[in-house]
């Protein structure tokens, strides 16, 4: 099943996120795995208030040396048949026939069950997948408390010169924040120089990790002076920016702490640290499996910024 072109850019994130996931498992007696084909399949689901619509992604755990294409093959087979269901304590979702993902350069295939459905702050998601010949595997958590961002202010422009001060209401149950800062830009430079076709305006994103505390957040860097002080003497325009404050909850934050302290990302949206990576060893929510179980509450709003480059 081909993903619409309207989902591609969300889908798209997820799976970069994913991609980064590592994990093992642990044998012991009474029960020793083996093999790697005796892995539980990976698991991760993902919910964020901001979006439409909801993602659990399922991969295989088969070692790339031990996928051989008819076990593969037998193994795609049983994810392609996986039951997806998630409960809240009003209504129960299944989601649909997945989409198949493969991996660039390889022959793997990552499997993306979708719901077309808003998460709610507040509120605790109950997952069930049910997998034939492999069994059942659950997780629980809770999205953290609705919040507002109350500094800057969507009416204010802000100083892209000096580092920007966020503030905002506390989320409850929220383990952590990330701020992120989207610019929509555009780079006309290399169309100019007839190195390009055509012009196409870019998302190029900052973000920061703070522990949620008190008052929340603090303070946070960027480079928005970069367009306007243009070291590199590009052609580039300045068309939107928005902010986000995302309140993680427990599972999305320590899944990522464990992996990298804050980090910021460099110009044009290098996301050289990503968010969701689990190490070997490491945090895991899926009862029976391996992966982790998220759920995050966003607020967004758009920035003003100084029309005139310096």
């Amino acid at each position: 099943m081909l993903i619409p072109r309207e989902k591609k850019f969300y889908v798209i994130s997820l799976v970069s996120a994913f991609q980064l996931c590592f994990w093992n498992c642990e044998a012991y007696d009474g029960d020793l795995i083996t093999s790697s084909a005796d892995l539980p399949p990976a698991i991760f689901a993902f919910l964020n208030t901001a979006a439409d619509s909801q993602y659990v992604i399922i991969s295989s755990s088969l070692a790339a040396e031990e996928r051989p294409s008819q076990s593969l093959d037998t193994e795609y087979r049983r994810l392609r048949q996986a039951k997806v269901t998630m409960e809240d304590a009003g209504e129960r979702l299944v989601f649909n026939k997945p989409y198949e993902v493969e991996r660039f350069f390889e022959k793997y295939r990552y499997f993306v069950f979708a719901a077309a459905r808003n998460a709610h702050p507040g509120t605790t998601y109950h997952l069930r997948v049910e997998i034939p010949e492999k069994g059942v595997f659950t997780a629980s958590t809770t999205a953290p408390g609705n919040f507002e961002i109350l500094v800057p202010n969507s009416v204010d422009t802000i100083d892209v010169f000096h580092p920007l001060e966020i503030r905002t209401s506390i989320s409850e149950r929220a383990a952590g924040y990330r701020v992120t800062l989207w610019s929509h830009v555009v780079d006309s430079t290399d169309f100019k120089l007839g190195r390009r076709n055509e012009v196409k305006p870019v998302w190029a994103r900052s973000y920061r990790y703070f522990k949620a505390a008190e008052n929340p957040i603090g303070v946070t860097t960027h480079y928005l002076r970069y367009y306007y002080d243009n070291p590199d003497k590009r052609d580039i325009t300045l068309l939107q920016l928005t902010l986000s404050v995302e309140a993680l909850d427990a599972p999305a934050w320590l899944s990522r702490e464990i992996y990298v302290d804050s980090t910021l990302s460099t110009v044009g949206g290098n996301n050289s640290g990503e968010e969701f990576r689990l190490e070997a060893v490491s945090f895991s929510n899926i009862e029976g499996g391996r992966g982790v179980m998220t759920a995050i509450t966003t607020k967004m709003i758009p920035l003003l910024f100084p029309p005139n480059r310096k």
